[in-house]
């Protein structure tokens, strides 16, 4: 029966003495002992804020629609207003969908970025305002080719808001 450990006739380099202090103590300096608070990425609500922007860069990079509609909620509209789509509007989840499949069938992306918008609280007064908004706002930067041989470039604003312990997308709007 073989034990575990190191192969029959090998040694294993286990360190001793100042050298094992010195990489414990390296080690331990790399852990970050602090809790996590609502600004960490670390949080449930800033992962799935952050999985939410990646459906967006998603759905304009792969030319998708579905990543983009997915956020729409189920029982929801979102204000959608781009001038490759026409008139702007509230709509459902399935008509969004299939907005971004014409847009996406219409153009495509050469290079798609999404930053996040800095806002100020309204009251700065309420930390708790401060530390969990129920909305965030980023702005895209899509850059196109036209199936018509014209090249674009548009900045889109994106709105997300809180809603049900998920970010849901509520506005999309091409800025002016």
């Amino acid at each position: 029966m073989r034990g575990t450990g190191a192969p029959t006739g090998q040694r294993s380099r286990t360190q001793t003495g100042r050298a094992a202090v010195v990489a414990a103590v390296l080690t331990l300096s790399c852990l970050d002992a602090r809790p996590a608070t609502d600004d960490s990425p670390t949080t449930p609500r800033n992962l799935e804020l952050e999985r939410s922007t990646d459906l967006i860069v998603r759905a304009f990079r792969t030319e998708k629609p579905e990543p983009i509609a997915s956020l729409v909620p189920v029982d929801g509209k979102a204000y959608v207003q781009l001038s490759a789509a026409g008139d702007g509007g509230y709509f459902s989840r399935d008509q969004v969908y299939f907005i971004f499949n014409k847009v996406f069938s219409q153009n495509d992306t050469v290079d798609f970025k999404l930053r996040r918008q800095n806002h100020e609280p309204h009251d700065k007064k309420n930390s708790k305002l401060a530390e969990a908004p129920t909305f965030t706002f980023f702005v895209g930067t899509w850059k196109y080719h036209r199936h018509d041989g014209v090249d674009a470039e548009n900045a889109i604003h994106f709105l997300l808001s809180m809603k049900k312990g998920g970010w849901a997308l509520v506005e999309i709007r091409e800025a002016q």
